[in-house]
């Protein structure tokens, strides 16, 4: 997924629909942020007294560290210009009914959800029930969110609204980790599946880990089948498995694993 910026065409969010994932615990810790970024003295007390900017970046990094993710689906709704800068107005939505993408079965399944995702108003014939959106009504359940010229110079993890959603992104933000193909360990023998393996077409010998189609994404997993291939019946170099291992950390920890 991608953080929505500036740069977005935040028109094409708003004619389109498409479901965004929305952090709201960090909506608050982030407009503060925009506003100290954009300047300091957006932060008065009734006097007129503003505090330095190395104070106020201190006090952010605390509450950056301490907020508590909670992510939701939600859809943008409408766009007007502000003082400082575009404010994005964005409605909850509830998925209702069919498949989590954490009991997803196939590479095909994953295709059509991500799909739907970014598209949910051009329905395919999927191969599964697929959910029914829900706007949310009542207090709570909109959120009017800044996008600002400052917000290319904030700290990457202060993001809080993300397009391009993909499947292993709802399992590790929404559905707590949840995942049938490898029950949660991120890797798996691609040899002993029982026949799920060549449903997402990561099928090889056994006595290897290969990370999930599932949860860690299908094109990562075909990435690393090519490596263990490569490596199947000699030890890779050292540099090359290093790298191997550090992508792969990297990609468990961009999913917060």
């Amino acid at each position: 997924m991608k953080p929505i910026s500036p740069k977005n065409a935040l028109a094409h969010i708003v004619d389109h629909k498409p479901l965004m994932m929305l952090n709201s615990g960090l909506l608050g810790t982030r407009y503060i942020m925009q506003l100290v970024a954009l300047t300091n003295t957006n932060i008065t007390t009734t006097g007129g007294t503003s505090l330095p900017t190395e104070l106020w970046n201190k006090i952010l990094g605390f509450a950056l560290v301490d907020a508590q993710n909670s992510f939701c689906f939600v859809q943008g709704i409408s766009l007007w210009e502000s003082s400082i800068g575009k404010i994005l107005h964005c409605r909850r939505i509830n998925l209702e009914g069919g498949l989590l993408c954490g009991n997803l079965d196939c590479a095909e399944a994953v295709y059509v959800f991500e799909e739907f995702i970014n598209k949910p108003n051009q329905r395919a014939s999927p191969p599964f029930t697929m959910p029914t959106l829900q706007p949310c009504q009542g207090y709570g359940n909109t959120f009017d969110i800044p996008t600002t010229s400052a917000d290319d110079n904030l700290p990457v993890d202060s993001a809080c609204l993300f397009s391009n959603v993909t499947v292993p992104d709802v399992i590790s933000r929404m559905e707590g980790g949840a995942c049938s193909f490898c029950f949660g360990s991120r890797l798996f023998c691609p040899g002993c599946t029982g026949g799920r393996a060549q449903e997402f077409d990561v099928f090889m010998g056994c006595g290897v880990e290969l990370a999930c189609p599932l949860c860690i994404g299908i094109d990562f997993s075909l990435e690393h089948r090519a490596f263990l291939r490569t490596y199947y019946w000699d030890d890779p170099p050292e540099e090359k498995q290093k790298s191997i291992d550090d992508w792969l950390r990297q990609r468990m920890g961009e999913l917060g694993y």
